[in-house]
């Protein structure tokens, strides 16, 4: 079996890290936090990530496979 090379177009968790990214933007001075601090930012972040947006990304999975396939992938 081959196994696809590993790609942001098949990896939801890809989204998940943008949003999380956006979201500590959004509610910290990210340049001012100390390490233990962007921990926290950082679980914030995971901890606030609304759980239909995972569903979401996780009902993306058959159309991203189909493209990668239609593709040549």
């Amino acid at each position: 079996l081959r196994w696809p090379a590993r790609s942001p177009d098949l990896s939801p968790i890809e989204n998940v890290w943008s949003w999380m990214k956006k979201w500590i933007e959004d509610h910290h001075d990210v340049e001012a936090l100390s390490l233990p601090q962007l921990r926290q930012a950082v679980q914030g972040a995971w901890d606030a990530v609304p759980p239909d947006f995972l569903r979401q990304l996780a009902h993306t999975m058959p159309g991203r496979l189909q493209q990668v396939i239609a593709n040549g992938g």
